[in-house]
């Protein structure tokens, strides 16, 4: 037996914040510019437009003198190339070349976790991506649009420092979120670009605005990693590893990419048995695994081509959801997601991310029509492969189950919507804290069921019977 000397030393729980930073450059989306503020990222209910480029638009005149700092230059090229607007990309690069000439001794580096970390330690992979022709494609196309965005004499660096700037932004680049995990912006952050990646990460990145807080969502001990995501983790191994090697240029290693049965139900069918509810997991070279309940491993010529039939339907009808996603041609869209749906929910298993990818494309059409009822339904069957899929204390799945209760609240289902409510805010109290603007949204909302499930009781004489019961039961 070891003493409590040999236990490793807890140095972060659930819910800690493990860093905190402002970004070093930074951006906010132009498709959000009439949103939110240009400078803090924060709603305000009248902003400001800029006076002379049209494009630009703050919450106060203090952000407004803090970020002309950046948006001279910008202010001068949106005004040269309109009514063309510039790419997201050419004006973060922009902002770059601009921070570069004018950084202060407080701002070359910052702190974290006792490193001091600065903008020459970003990486850049320049031998990768000097071989990769769409990085350059695109470098190339930036590099022209810059030249036609900036004034006259505003100097370009050097070709080779300007593809030095471009490989930084490629490598380290953070997408900045709102509350919900819906992309406003992109920065740099100093101190978060040290951080490694991975599938099954310990940490998760939240935004107050545009300031980055590293949240822990598993007990880390002293001598292990603190990693974050840095893509989408609800996705096959192989989708996985073919997103990070063409956008960071490595392979993951990690216990998840390891995890050769949990990948294999991502490709999973229902069991040949029609009587069995269980799964039939599919490796990476096709072949099927015995049945998770029943043991079943016969498998048939007719139920390997079934198969493979959903598989391939379900993905090019995704194809074409995606396109009228953009379009915003919902009811077109969930009626074809829906009639998708009838045809391979019967052949693949409800953990197979193209069933699930076709449920989270009815479940969005169906807010965005209002369809309120329908989108519970959708939304509730995504619950089990996301809780088998995603860590215990994951964002996605707070946001999920408190959009869910939402909803519930709406439908006048207060006890479905309280509980979808509290469970949200096992999870969100942990990935945002009890400080962020959207823990508060959800108290409200759960105060609020509270207050409406009381209503009913006091109202209904036989309910409130009952609940005096079942109280005297308890005591």
């Amino acid at each position: 037996m070891g003493s409590n000397n040999d236990e490793p030393n807890l140095i972060a729980n659930c819910g800690d914040t493990l860093h905190s930073s402002l970004p070093y450059v930074y951006i906010l989306m132009h498709k959000e510019s009439e949103k939110l503020c240009g400078h803090c990222f924060q709603q305000s209910a009248k902003l400001l437009k800029c006076s002379a480029c049209q494009l630009s638009w703050y919450c106060s005149k203090a952000c407004q003198k803090k970020e002309w700092l950046f948006h001279r230059e910008e202010c001068k090229g949106h005004q040269k190339i309109a009514p063309f607007i510039a790419k997201d990309t050419t004006r973060l690069l922009l902002r770059l070349i601009i921070k570069s000439r004018i950084v202060n001794d407080h701002e070359r580096s910052v702190e974290i976790f006792g490193q001091r970390r600065c903008f020459d330690d970003l990486m850049t992979h320049i031998k990768e991506l000097k071989s990769d022709p769409v990085r350059i494609k695109e470098f190339l196309q930036i590099c022209e649009s810059l030249r036609a965005f900036v004034s006259e004499n505003f100097v370009l660096p050097h070709p080779n420092e300007l593809l030095e700037f471009y490989g930084k932004i490629c490598i380290n680049t953070i997408s900045i979120c709102d509350k919900e995990l819906r992309q406003i912006g992109a920065g740099l952050y100093l101190g978060p670009s040290l951080l490694d990646h991975s599938c099954r990460p310990n940490a998760v990145v939240i935004f107050d605005g545009k300031v980055l807080n590293l949240k822990c969502i598993e007990p880390i001990y002293d001598g292990q990693k603190i990693t974050i995501s840095y893509i989408e983790l609800l996705n096959t191994k192989a989708r996985r590893c073919e997103e990070l090697e063409n956008c960071y240029y490595f392979q993951c290693t990690c216990s998840l990419c390891v995890d050769n049965q949990k990948d294999a139900m991502m490709k999973s069918s229902l069991c040949s048995d029609k009587k069995c509810s269980g799964a039939r997991g599919q490796t990476d070279d096709g072949s099927f695994l015995s049945c998770n309940v029943c043991g079943q491993s016969d498998i048939g010529d007719i139920y390997v081509q079934r198969n493979s039939n959903a598989s391939t339907k379900s993905q090019e009808i995704l194809q074409k959801l995606v396109a009228l996603k953009s379009e915003n041609k919902f009811e077109e869209l969930l009626k074809l997601c829906e009639e998708c749906m009838d045809d391979v929910q019967d052949i693949l298993h409800h953990f197979n991310i193209h069933l699930i990818r076709l449920l989270e494309m009815a479940f969005d059409s169906c807010i965005e029509l209002g369809q309120f009822a329908k989108a519970v339904s959708y939304g509730t069957r995504l619950l089990e492969p996301y809780r088998f899929y995603l860590t215990k204390f994951h964002p996605d799945l707070g946001i999920h189950l408190m959009k869910i209760g939402k909803m519930h609240l709406y439908l006048e289902q207060t006890p479905d919507a309280l509980q979808s409510l509290q469970e949200a805010e096992s999870i969100i109290k942990v990935t945002h804290g009890p400080s962020h603007a959207l823990y508060s949204d959800l108290r409200e909302l759960i105060d609020q069921s509270i207050m409406e499930s009381s209503a009913v009781v006091a109202s209904n004489p036989r309910a409130n019977k009952l609940t005096e019961d079942n109280n005297l039961k308890l005591v």
